[in-house]
């Protein structure tokens, strides 16, 4: 295996098989799937593990993300002991090593993930979609919004605010005959995603005279 194929198992951007691009549209929908590093326990994008094996002899899906991969190297190589797998202990080269820490250093993927921990949906996959959602008032006036800029109805219901001067509790806000309803019955704030709410969704917004109590309503 020559030199320059060898850095591509690592270096390679994974983004391609996880990128769907709808016919007729500019708007991509990005989903990484989270994993698990088994060194570091910490919840991870897929695209911050290795590509492919380790090293060559090796025989397994890597477990350790680069990050750790790196620092695993780095402490066998000042111990001058032989540089092994830290999953199945065969002995990688010095070429691999070398391929694994030009990956990282050229890695375009390190994303905060706790910044994206709120977007996780129930198969612990991020949604990074991106495009424009629509406003639309009774008067035909449409508000353009950053899908990718909310995230909750709040998020949503403030931005109105900040374009219209609509008060936020002047805001009834529906989508596809469905009230968004700022607050679950917990007390949370619902999210924009548990309506289906994607990129060209339109929301109709109606302005409230008055502003009722949800316990005064029922």
């Amino acid at each position: 295996m020559g030199k320059s194929l060898t850095i591509s198992r690592y270096s390679r951007d994974m983004s391609d098989a996880n990128r769907l691009t709808h016919k007729g549209s500019n708007t991509k929908k990005i989903i990484h799937k989270v994993m698990k590093c088994t060194n570091c326990q910490i919840d991870k994008l897929s695209k911050e593990f290795p590509a492919d094996i380790i090293g060559r002899k090796c025989s397994h899906i890597p477990s350790f993300c680069l990050k750790c991969l790196i620092n695993y190297f780095d402490v066998q190589k000042a111990d001058q002991t032989p540089q092994k797998c830290p999953e199945c202990e065969v002995i990688i080269s010095k070429q691999e090593v070398k391929d694994l820490n030009l990956a990282w250093e050229k890695a375009l993927f390190r994303i905060n993930l706790t910044k994206n921990k709120n977007n996780l949906n129930q198969n612990g996959e991020i949604n990074t979609a991106k495009g424009n959602i629509y406003v639309i008032l009774l008067n035909g006036t449409k508000l353009n919004f950053k899908l990718e800029d909310l995230n909750t109805v709040a998020d949503l219901k403030e931005a109105i605010e900040k374009q219209t001067k609509v008060r936020f509790n002047k805001q009834k806000l529906s989508y596809k005959g469905v009230e968004l309803q700022t607050f679950s019955d917990e007390g949370t704030k619902n999210k924009l995603s548990e309506y289906s709410i994607v990129p060209e969704s339109h929301i109709q917004l109606m302005v409230l005279l008055y502003s009722i109590s949800k316990e005064l309503s029922i």
